[in-house]
């Protein structure tokens, strides 16, 4: 299944008094800016995320399947079971994130399919012959929590490094969202080798499971063309410590769960500090930002039309829905054609490109191949090329600011020369009176920039500064005269 996500508004926005206080925080030319972050911010509901959780964890298999919840350990214990071989007990303050987890395994335990295990000890991991082991998390920004988590359950233990050596066991890492960063250094720590002698690589028995996947670096693709200004705000302010001001590990994660809020997101977001109020203050999710983003209308962004066109043609073509119960698949398949129409093939580069995990882009190609959009080399057909023309034609047209440009630093204590209007029109204010604004300095018709230039910026040292010359008795088309004529 897809997950839906939901996302603020300028009207919510306007409407929430606890967001307005949390804007009055923030100076006036940077509000814009901040509300821009709120806007790129992905809000997934929590019977998103246990449908779909559910969802994947039913598809790892077949035998029997051990189900963690990943949590984080002081730095006293050094493994994962005790003497006995047995799980540690969960303490008794909250855990954030772990806890609803582990009541969403505990529910899954309670439909009575004996196939999935929760947090069994080792010796029932050797009774069931468990070939696979889940490991569940929300959201990997890092990598290290997941790290650490299979650090502790293999290092200490002998029969599970030996089973793990011998290729007897997979861990699944189940996280909705995951970064590349996280990839990497999960594989980097992972006990093992990947070289081409090894029989079973580690590589191999280790599988992802995702919908979101995201590369670190691609920060306009989470927080758009103003990604530079929104990571200024982000480091502008000193009540957040350095390394929360990014997230942890410097993520910027702009999705929000309504269960707990991920630390790898703008420490400004939950970060407690004196002289700033955080929006998420201790990482939990306001019962008021539930209500506020329920009054929404459209969770996210719809595209109804061409979802009743898309079904009627896979009506027609007797194939499955490609759409299910939120619009988000749509606008999926729309980025998939949109990479395709670019030219890009491959399923990873895609995956890439759109931000979402490959085995989701995989199954959406097939459903897509199988209406009729993409042929099997993942190139555009006709129908692929009307779908793309009748989402061009039902958006609207973006408006670009062709102003331009001048760095700040150059008009530092002096006036400067913008362009006005839309279509990036100067209007020059001359300083002299009324009465010598006929003709200056040029040809006819044409005003002088020299005394703007001069109200602009100062020249360097080495030009003498000289008086600007002065206007004509009356326009002469053939110009002053000569030496000889003189």
């Amino acid at each position: 299944m897809s997950v839906t996500y939901q996302q603020l508004t300028l009207d919510l926005i306007s409407q929430s008094s606890e967001i307005e206080a949390w804007l009055a925080q923030f100076s006036e030319n940077r509000r814009p800016t901040a509300t821009d972050l709120l806007l790129k911010l992905r809000f997934i509901r929590e019977d998103q995320y246990v449908d779909w959780l559910k969802t994947k964890i039913a598809a790892i298999g077949p035998g029997p399947c051990a189900i963690y919840a990943v949590r984080k350990f002081s730095e006293e214990i050094t493994s994962y079971w005790d003497e006995t071989g047995k799980p540690p007990h969960r303490p008794a303050q909250s855990q954030g994130s772990e806890d609803f987890v582990q009541a969403i395994v505990a529910n899954m335990m309670k439909s009575g399919d004996q196939r999935f295990l929760d947090h069994p000890e080792l010796s029932m991991l050797k009774n069931q012959r468990v070939r696979h082991i889940a490991l569940i998390d929300d959201s990997l920004g890092s990598g290290k929590r997941v790290s650490d988590f299979i650090d502790l359950f293999l290092g200490k233990s002998k029969t599970l490094m030996s089973w793990w050596s011998y290729g007897l066991f997979q861990f699944h890492v189940v996280a909705l969202v995951r970064s590349e960063a996280a990839e990497k250094h999960i594989l980097k720590y992972l006990p093992g080798s990947d070289h081409p002698c090894r029989e079973t690589r580690k590589s191999t028995k280790l599988q992802f499971v995702g919908e979101y996947h995201y590369d670190e670096n691609a920060l306009k693709g989470r927080w758009g063309s103003n990604a530079t200004q929104i990571i200024d705000l982000c480091d502008s302010i000193r009540s957040v410590p350095y390394m929360a001001q990014r997230g942890f590990g410097g993520v910027m994660a702009n999705v929000i769960f309504h269960h707990s809020v991920p630390d790898n997101s703008p420490g400004m977001l939950w970060y407690e500090a004196e002289g700033w109020n955080p929006l998420f203050p201790g990482r939990t999710f306001p019962p008021w930002m539930s209500k506020l983003l329920a009054t929404s209308s459209t969770p996210a962004p719809r595209l109804s039309g061409l979802k009743q066109w898309l079904s009627g043609l896979l009506r027609a073509r007797g194939a499955n829905r490609i759409c299910s119960e939120g619009s988000a698949v749509d606008g999926n398949i729309l980025a998939i054609l949109n990479a395709a129409s670019r030219g890009l093939r491959a399923v990873r580069p895609i995956a890439r490109a759109i931000g979402l995990d490959s085995k989701v882009v995989i199954g959406l190609m097939q459903q897509a191949r199988s209406a009729g959009l993409l042929s099997r080399t993942n190139r555009l057909t006709k129908a692929g090329i009307d779908f793309l023309r009748k989402h061009k034609r039902s958006s609207q047209r973006l408006s670009f600011d062709r102003s331009l440009y001048v760095p700040s630093k150059w008009c530092v204590g002096r006036g400067t020369v913008q362009p006005l209007g839309p279509r990036g029109a100067t209007s020059l204010v001359q300083a002299e009176s009324k009465a010598s604004s006929l003709v200056v300095d040029g040809d006819a018709g044409q005003a002088s920039l020299e005394r703007t230039d001069a109200r602009s910026a100062l020249p360097p040292l080495s030009v003498a500064i000289s008086k600007p010359s002065g206007s004509r008795m009356s326009a002469d088309a053939h110009g002053p005269l000569g030496e000889r004529e003189k």
